[in-house]
């Protein structure tokens, strides 16, 4: 019996790992700035630890620089006239958070996949 649950317990963590690895694909959000609400939709593609793509918004297509995925995290930054913002997110299958900084203030966003 208890190696049938230990079977289980690691089939299912098996899952949670492969699950996380699959950032690739459009993912759409809402981002609340001081001047309002922004849609924005990243773009991303993966390779092995390595994450790569694009952000898109009304400020225009920003590509994603340094990225790096760590099991369910991952961490990449903007550049948006002369400014560096650092994003370090979490992902959960069908959904991801990520937090940021706009204007010296912390921002964090729930974004879904588009199908």
């Amino acid at each position: 019996m208890k190696s049938l649950f230990l079977s289980v317990v690691l089939l299912f963590l098996f899952v949670l790992v492969c699950m996380a690895s699959d950032l690739n694909g459009n993912w759409q959000g809402i981002v609340k700035v001081p001047d309002g609400d922004v849609k924005v939709t990243c773009k991303f593609k993966t390779e092995g630890k390595s994450l790569t793509g694009f952000v898109l918004s009304s400020y225009g297509e920003l590509p994603v620089l340094n990225g790096k995925i760590t099991d369910s995290t991952f961490t990449f930054t903007l550049e948006l006239e002369n400014n560096v913002m650092p994003c370090k997110g979490k992902f959960y299958g069908d959904s991801l958070i990520i937090q940021t900084e706009i204007q010296g203030s912390p921002v964090k966003s729930v974004y879904k996949r588009v199908p």
